[in-house]
């Protein structure tokens, strides 16, 4: 959920896409624990994908998040209290621990 593209810096090594990217170094030192919300798929779009490759493409998705994440951050049981979204990468965020 991108709520300004002030800061965004393009990405010249992009092969395939125009990618631009921004991190706000600050405000990452203080995630500890991120809880993922399952990954959707907007309405009208990927009309061309079956039901069956839908799901397969969002599961991967939602696999990848959560392995790429948890290399870095704790990942919250579905049961914890929730906190603030994150606008750049959807997850729930938690202030980490001092």
């Amino acid at each position: 959920m991108l709520s300004t593209y002030d800061g965004l810096a393009a990405k010249p090594d992009a092969v395939r896409a125009s990618v631009s990217d921004r991190k706000d170094e600050a405000g990452l030192e203080r995630v500890g624990r991120v809880a993922l919300a399952p990954t959707l798929v907007a309405k009208n779009t990927a009309e061309w994908m079956t039901p069956t490759e839908r799901t397969t493409l969002l599961r991967e998705i939602d696999a990848q998040l959560c392995f790429e994440l948890s290399e870095r951050y704790e990942i919250a049981a579905p049961t914890a209290p929730p906190t603030p979204r994150c606008a750049p990468c959807s997850a729930m965020c938690a202030p980490r621990a001092a």
